[in-house]
């Protein structure tokens, strides 16, 4: 039998890098896998940041707010305060062409940069 994560495939990255890896965490795009598991994963003394610019996917993940873990919504992701130091960077954002702009930005930044949906369509972008 064969299992497919499908939508969750980006999990086993996270549960790898996190235990190794120390300090604070950024997530671009807030989803009903990484922001629990996240969420889960930093508490209760790592810092973790979620950015979202879709108001509704903002709203339903919100109530993982806690006191080290600040969720934001912006507007634009060029807003995003990606130049400072991080444990991990989980890239997981709409639209998809915008992800390799942001690891781009992340990768002197991070320890780990997690991306998600990579694949061949984008293949010239990753």
């Amino acid at each position: 039998m064969q299992v497919t994560l499908g939508l969750f495939s980006h999990l086993y990255a996270l549960m790898r890098v996190m235990p190794i890896s120390s300090g604070p965490v950024v997530e671009l795009g807030v989803g009903i896998g990484s922001t629990p598991f996240l969420h889960w994963a930093c508490h209760p003394n790592r810092k973790l940041v979620s950015y979202e610019t879709n108001e509704a996917y903002y709203r339903l993940m919100r109530g993982h707010e806690s006191a080290n873990h600040e969720m934001r919504l912006i507007d634009d992701w060029d807003k995003a305060d990606l130049e400072r130091p991080w444990a991990v960077a989980f890239v997981d954002h709409a639209p998809n062409e915008r992800r390799h702009l942001d690891a781009l930005r992340l990768k002197d930044w991070a320890q780990y940069v997690v991306l998600h949906d990579t694949n061949s369509k984008y293949d010239d972008r990753y």
